[in-house]
């Protein structure tokens, strides 16, 4: 995890010395892990794909390749969060002296970093250390399939074919956790979070499981997934017994504290 701080604050402290009280956070994924830590109230605002449930009434503020300057600075805080890089958010945090917190979670390791980092920051390290012992427990207590079929997470494609896909690599928590459920994923050989596959690479991997990950949407999604992959890949092991799950829960894309429940949705459909 990359950690960056700007560390101009308005009374002259130090960004060390002081501990944020309005945060406005760009990452729904650290938005979860702040109100998990019991922080929520120091949250003022956050970005246009927060799906917490008790953040549902904070204010909006843009996302993290298009964050709204104006929204931002109305809430007046005295820190921003950002899942990422964004230079021009940067420069405007340093010319107004906020401090910035720039994050990089894409996996169990380094959300527990995060989770330490956020600890540090708003004092409360116990909280953290608690936090992240739960979840591990959680975790570990989930029970595993007993084969660890291979499998394909499908995390894009082309709406109404099994085309263009985007897939997880060993780099994603989404790897992790699928090895945690008991299963394999037939990418794991690739180290990149996330990457284009092509048509010969699927048909020799021969996934026996597909899972698409699809947050939000409609349950009429596994219909038209189910469709599309028939069309296509008949043949696919996958395919051939009606192996090819979607998953919508709003969270099933976040590297947060709710990655023990999607590794349980995993296993669930895995058994």
């Amino acid at each position: 995890m990359t950690l960056a701080l700007a560390a101009c604050s308005r009374d002259g402290a130090t960004a060390a010395e002081r501990v944020p009280e309005r945060v406005v956070v760009l990452g729904p994924s650290t938005v979860e892990t702040l109100f998990a830590l019991g922080l929520g109230s120091r949250v003022v605002a956050a970005d246009d794909y927060t799906v917490w449930p008790e953040a549902a009434a904070l204010p909006r503020v843009g996302g993290q390749f298009n964050p709204n300057f104006e929204a931002i600075t109305a809430q007046a805080p005295d820190l921003v969060i950002i899942q990422g890089e964004f230079p021009e958010l940067a420069r405007v945090c340093a010319s107004l002296g906020i401090r910035l917190l720039s994050l990089k979670t894409d996996t169990w390791a380094a959300w527990e970093d995060e989770v330490r980092q956020l600890g540090d920051l708003f004092r409360v390290p116990q909280a953290a250390e608690d936090l992240v012992r739960t979840r591990r427990a959680e975790l570990a207590a989930i029970p595993r399939a007993s084969t660890p079929l291979p499998c394909l997470l499908v995390v894009g494609r082309k709406p109404g074919e099994a085309a263009g896909l985007v897939v997880v690599g060993a780099g994603s928590f989404l790897n992790e956790l699928l090895a945690a459920a008991g299963g394999r994923n037939a990418f794991a050989d690739n180290p990149r979070n996330y990457f284009d596959l092509s048509e010969e690479a699927l048909i020799r991997a021969a996934p026996e499981v597909i899972f698409e990950f699809r947050p939000g949407e409609a349950e009429s999604a596994a219909t038209e997934t189910r469709s599309a992959w028939q069309r296509s890949f008949p043949d696919l092991p996958a395919v051939r017994n009606s192996r090819i799950h979607v998953l919508t829960e709003d969270f099933i894309l976040l590297p947060g504290p709710r990655m023990p429940e999607i590794a349980r949705i995993l296993a669930a459909l895995l058994q």
